[in-house]
């Protein structure tokens, strides 16, 4: 992923526009290592920190069942 953000750097000029295409390759990273079309989804979808919700939500459910 640095190679593709420093090739970004070096082709962009405008501060919002490379912005936009850090924001766009870190999700396509996201996407790619998911193993779920939930997940896949949640990515592109899904709030700001969308899979820490999910994993905290999970933990505190398992911890409150006896």
């Amino acid at each position: 992923m640095g190679d593709v953000l420093s090739e970004i750097r070096q082709s962009v000029q405008n501060p919002i526009t490379y912005a936009l295409l850090v924001s766009a390759v870190c999700i396509a990273t996201e996407v790619r290592t998911a193993t779920t079309w939930r997940e896949r989804l949640g990515h592109v979808f899904g709030p700001p920190g969308w899979p820490l919700a999910a994993k905290a939500t999970a933990f505190t459910e398992v911890r409150s069942q006896p």
